[in-house]
């Protein structure tokens, strides 16, 4: 007995002053390049950033093992123990540091350049690995200027002008999307710097206490000075690109009345006008909206000419009435129209599984999202479900509406949405008669894995690999292990394009079709497990 507990204590002993093994340091070395020029960039700054580490597949570096994800021996990736990193590059655009094992953030800086889309941002080192050929990206700046000149080419001084970027946003909407604003001096002229590359609009807008005369106004215009979209000034930038002489001959537009009547009285009710072109929707800055009298009749003065979506809306969450209409404005005022407002409706649904009875009582609810259509950016309203799949939103706006699912059991997505009789892949039109709502989901998500390789044959790592459906949506992404490995599981079954991205902005709506149209095409039944090696173009 007495032998046994010294045998224990001693264990006991060894363990408590056991010394940790040391932590093998290692390094990394690479280059910031200009890939325009494919030359060096010397004087870059270069900021190495700890961050914890996460379990799951490792972009670069060697060979995977248990220490990586073991804090003691990855002492980096302890939050708050290390400092950032900070190098500057050498004459020949080099990079070295000593550096403790761990998962890095890596960012370039230089005066007069900006990071290349998609570039690599981050890396890892494992105990006593020496990291080589890290190659970071900064493209060459891009700039735009010019001057605003009013009717009779006075310069124009205090117009806002801003740029506008056409941008691939949520569920793949093209729209303008508003980047860099500046006002233009004494002599009218205006200067942005630092732009990114990509396809460009410019607007400007002049005060709003500019004199006008009667039957006219003010209004944001397209460069060169139109208020048409479709007839404004495209504005390609590349790297590097310097545009000058974008100029803007300002005037007063002819503007117009709009009025009509609400087929109903409700409170708080008002009418509003937005553009109906969605990408322009967050380009304007001018709001057109009027209350509505008591004899339900509206008036919209001074709106220019153009194509909008006329919407009526309640202040009355309970009853949620709405309605919308097109509106023309050409060459005069619009008068005599009426407008719908209905009150709102609510649904309720039941989510089930295909070719069988409602859901057995489930530990993790679904929640079944509707997005409305109109306005653009209405967001998505939850649905729960209860343990037997049933589930109650409402009210609704009536609007047609895109139907999405979370929290579904594992391997199952969703199949279709029914509603009287009428079956769809994700939308419900809530704007005619309405009934319960089936939502079917079925198991089978598929999958597609393979491997990315250059031209010539060699796997790369640390790419984005992306899956886009039919309608343009990116359903799935992934990055590549070292070996040029990627895997896209949890995809629903149907047609998709997988393809790999380096240097590429895909929030460019140009890239992303070229992109999607050289991709390789993948039709995928339910569990389908399909492996497809792609090469970087």
């Amino acid at each position: 007995m007495m032998r046994l507990c010294c045998s224990v204590l001693f264990a006991v002993t060894a363990v408590a002053f056991q010394v940790p093994r040391p932590v093998d340091p290692g390094g990394v070395e690479g280059s910031v390049l200009d890939p325009s020029s494919n030359k060096p960039i010397p004087a870059a700054r270069v900021t190495l950033t700890p961050i914890p580490i996460v379990m799951g597949i490792r972009p670069t570096g060697g060979p995977m093992n248990d220490s990586f994800y073991d804090t003691t021996q990855m002492p980096a990736t302890r939050t708050g123990k290390a400092p950032p990193t900070v190098l500057m590059t050498d004459d020949d655009g080099v990079f070295r540091a000593p550096l403790m094992p761990g998962r890095y953030y890596v960012r370039a800086e230089r005066q007069g350049y900006v990071p290349v889309p998609a570039g690599l941002t981050i890396f890892s080192l494992i105990p006593g690995e020496k990291l080589k050929g890290v190659v970071l990206k900064l493209n060459p700046q891009s700039a735009i200027s010019g001057r605003t000149v009013d009717g009779e080419g006075e310069p124009l001084a205090g117009i806002r002008v801003q740029s506008l970027k056409w941008t691939v946003w949520g569920n793949q909407r093209r729209l303008l999307i508003p980047q860099q604003s500046a006002s233009t001096d004494e002599r009218g002229e205006y200067r942005f710097v630092g732009m990114t590359s990509g396809q460009y609009v410019l607007s400007a807008a002049t005060p709003p206490d500019a004199a006008a005369s009667p039957g006219r106004t003010w209004v944001t215009l397209f460069s060169p000075g139109v208020a048409d979209l479709a007839k404004a000034r495209a504005l390609d930038l590349t790297p590097g690109t310097n545009l000058t002489g974008v100029d803007f001959r300002l005037a007063p537009v002819p503007v117009y009345a709009v009025s009509g009547k609400v087929n109903a009285i409700a409170d708080g009710l008002l009418v509003t006008l937005a553009p109906r072109d969605p990408s322009l929707q967050l380009a304007s800055n001018r709001q057109y909206a009027a209350a509505v009298g008591a004899d339900g009749t509206f008036v919209l003065p001074d709106v220019p000419a153009g194509a909008y979506l006329l919407t009526a809306l309640a202040n009355d969450p309970q009853r949620k009435f709405s309605g919308n209409r097109q509106v023309n404005v050409l060459d005069q005022s619009v008068a005599g129209l009426t407008v719908t407002i209905e009150p709102g409706v609510t649904i309720r649904g039941q989510v089930r599984v295909s070719g069988e009875p409602p859901l057995d009582p489930q530990p993790n609810l679904p929640t079944i999202f509707f997005e409305g259509q109109t306005p653009v950016f209405s967001g998505g309203l939850p649905a729960q479900a209860d343990p037997q799949g049933r589930f109650t939103i409402g009210p609704l706006n009536r609007d047609r509406y895109r139907i999405s699912a979370q929290g579904l059991p594992q391997g199952y997505y969703l199949k279709s949405v029914q509603m009287g009789g009428v079956s769809s892949a994700d939308t419900l039109d809530l704007t005619k008669a309405t009934s319960e709502v089936i939502v079917t989901i079925e198991e089978g998500m598929a999958e597609v894995n393979g491997k990315v390789f250059e031209k010539g044959e060699k796997p790369l790592g640390d790419v984005p690999v992306y899956a886009v459906n039919l309608r343009g949506d990116v359903v799935r992404s992934t990055i590549t292990v070292i070996d040029g490995q990627y895997r896209l599981n949890e995809l629903p079954p149907g047609e998709y394009r997988i393809f790999p991205v380096i240097d590429a902005d895909i929030s460019d709506p140009r890239v992303l079709d070229r992109l999607t149209a050289a991709a390789a095409k993948v039709t995928l039944a339910p569990g389908d497990r399909e492996t497809r090696h792609l090469i970087v173009r």
